[in-house]
């Protein structure tokens, strides 16, 4: 009985002050379309399908710190982590991993800095893409004598090689 008239007192004081109650109500009215809005963006934007074939199939692995339960993002995949995770799951055909960081690019005469990716060999398999010209990489490429093989981008090839194949 108590809330009821705690209830019918709060709204007696909302009658006699008509400014503060419609600056609250007009405050409550935008912070919830705000929320509703950006909820409804973030939520469009995290379940939109990968941008390649049958992209909807896909899931992203983020590393979560386990003591603080920080987010360490999608690039902290060390090859140990990788190759655990591929034999202790059963649920996913293909896992792939990429490591963001700066690379140099030389050809012996020029040498530039830029931001790339190493990759995990079986990341275009699971992807299932190809690359525009060349192969792609296979398992002789991960061992320890192989030679060193690098893929480039479409946009570094076409700025540095001038699109020369």
């Amino acid at each position: 009985m108590q809330a009821f008239d705690d209830l019918k007192y709060s709204l007696r004081l909302l009658r006699k002050t008509p400014g503060f109650t419609a600056t609250t109500l007009v405050v409550i009215i935008l912070s919830l379309s705000l929320f509703l809005a950006a909820f409804t963006f973030g939520n469009m934007l995290a379940h939109e399908p990968m941008p390649f074939p049958h992209g909807d199939d896909y899931v992203r692995i983020r590393a979560v710190d386990a003591v603080s339960s920080d987010n360490l993002g999608l690039y902290e995949f060390d090859s140990y982590f990788l190759n655990r995770l591929n034999e202790s799951s059963s649920y996913y055909s293909e896992i792939g991993a990429i490591n963001k960081g700066t690379f140099v690019f030389s050809d012996g005469d020029f040498a530039q800095s830029y931001l790339g990716t190493s990759i995990s060999l079986n990341l275009f398999t699971a992807l299932a893409v190809n690359p525009i010209l060349g192969r792609s990489f296979t398992l002789e490429d991960a061992s320890p004598d192989a030679e060193r093989v690098v893929m480039l981008s479409e946009r570094l090839w076409r700025d540095y090689y001038a699109g020369d194949p």
